[in-house]
């Protein structure tokens, strides 16, 4: 009788051992051995029966001991084969991977040392099995916190463009208030200047009216007055209309969204500009704050490369952090003179803009966290903590450096470091 061939398979490969042949075949050690106990087993019989035909006591006893040995040896034999047959299948089902099949041996021969080496083997291959199981459900389950963290780092920044469109809107909402007081200035100019215009032509058309006195020379003195009255007062109009357009303009350029390209800019001029924008925001939502702003601006600086709209948020978060500063400190020091000091210096690699102001200060914590998103120091309806964040995201893609310095209770100065270059660097994807 022939065993099943014993087989096990694998992702990559299969394992044949080939057929096994059963422990009775003549083609195995055991098979040969029954052969030759039966054949002893039958010569020692037909010894037996010859030792009795002599008539010899003594031949016949040792002929029946022989036979009794070879009996117990046969009963030995037999014992261990079926050991050997248990040992055999137990191989069997390791093979084709039945982890669960074993077979219980007690005793110290050989036969019960290979069975315990059989169950170490099982209990490896147990613990291989399970760490591959496991392995199995930790990459899965891996593979599902990766596509969480996908779907929730996707959410995150969505949710992250949204709020910077937020923070966008929120400076624009902050600038509109001041906008509207810096624009409704030039407009009570030349909304005066027309009605005095008005007036002066009147004056003019009355004079006009009596021919007979023009040639009087009052006459001609008054006219040339009222000419150049109204020439004045044209010239006005103008500058506040001009006045006007610049202060619009600017707010249309931090109102576009999308990447800009870098280009020359006047960095002076942009700081001082986007500097009295902030103000005039200030002072809008904070009635009747004053602060005096002193300049101390280097004229050889030149222009310098870089993105116009971004460097303005810049400039405008800084200064509108220092407004809050110092106008809290306002109300609580009667004899304190909010001021605000505007320094640039050129080297030879960077321009440095240093924006201080005599504010609160800030703690060491404080300064620390000043550049988190999300950080704030304000009431949560009155900032989103991300304009220092985005300050600071600006000047580190145009290759510079912005540092805080505080003393709590004096002063707060940021300095920034923005490198300077001859040619004009390519687009910014800046937010």
């Amino acid at each position: 009788m022939t065993a099943p061939t014993p087989s096990t398979a694998s992702a990559d490969s299969q394992i044949i051992l080939g057929e096994w042949p059963s422990m009775w075949s003549l083609r195995t050690f055991s098979g040969q051995s029954t052969v030759f106990m039966t054949t002893r087993f039958a010569l020692l019989v037909i010894l037996c029966i010859q030792a009795a035909s002599f008539d010899s006591t003594l031949l016949l006893a040792l002929a029946v001991a022989a036979l009794g040995v070879d009996l117990a040896h046969m009963g030995l034999q037999g014992f261990i084969q079926v050991r050997g047959a248990a040992l055999q299948q137990w191989v069997k089902r390791l093979v084709v991977g039945d982890l669960d099949f074993f077979v219980h041996m007690e005793g110290k021969d050989e036969i019960c040392m290979y069975g315990r080496v059989l169950e170490a083997l099982r209990q490896s291959l147990i613990r291989s099995r399970d760490l591959e199981l496991a392995q199995k459900e930790l990459s899965e389950e891996l593979r599902q916190s990766n596509d969480t963290l996908k779907s929730t780092l996707d959410r995150l920044r969505t949710t992250q463009d949204q709020i910077i469109s937020q923070q966008k809107l929120a400076e624009l909402g902050e600038l509109s208030a001041g906008v509207a007081h810096e624009i409704r200035n030039p407009l009570q100019f030349i909304k005066n200047f027309a009605e005095s215009s008005r007036l002066f032509v009147k004056d003019l058309a009355q004079l006009l009216a009596r021919p007979e006195d023009l040639g009087s020379k009052d006459a001609q003195e008054e006219i040339a007055e009222l000419a150049g009255d109204l020439s004045d007062n044209m010239e006005r109009i103008s500058n506040h209309c001009e006045r006007a357009n610049r202060i619009v303009s600017d707010m249309l350029d931090l109102r576009r969204d999308g990447s800009q390209k870098f280009s020359p800019v006047d960095i002076n001029k942009l700081l001082v500009e986007q500097a009295m924008l902030a103000y005039q925001a200030a002072r809008a939502q904070e009635s009747g704050f004053n602060m005096s702003i002193k300049r101390d601006l280097d004229a050889g600086i030149g222009e310098i490369s870089a993105v116009p709209r971004n460097l303005s948020r810049v400039f405008i978060n800084i200064v509108t952090n220092a407004f809050h500063a110092m106008a809290e400190k306002s109300r609580t020091d009667d004899d304190f003179e909010p001021t605000l000091w505007l320094k640039t210096r050129r080297t030879d690699e960077a321009v440095e803009v240093r924006i201080r102001d005599n504010g609160t200060g800030m703690t060491p914590e404080v300064m620390t966290r000043v550049f988190n998103p999300f950080f704030t120091t304000k009431d949560p309806n009155k900032g989103t903590g991300l304009g220092m964040s985005l300050s600071h995201d600006v000047i580190r893609e145009h290759g510079g450096t912005i540092t805080p310095e505080s003393v709590e209770g004096e002063y707060t100065e940021m300095i920034l470091q923005i490198p300077v270059s001859d040619e004009p660097r390519g687009g910014s994807e800046s937010p």
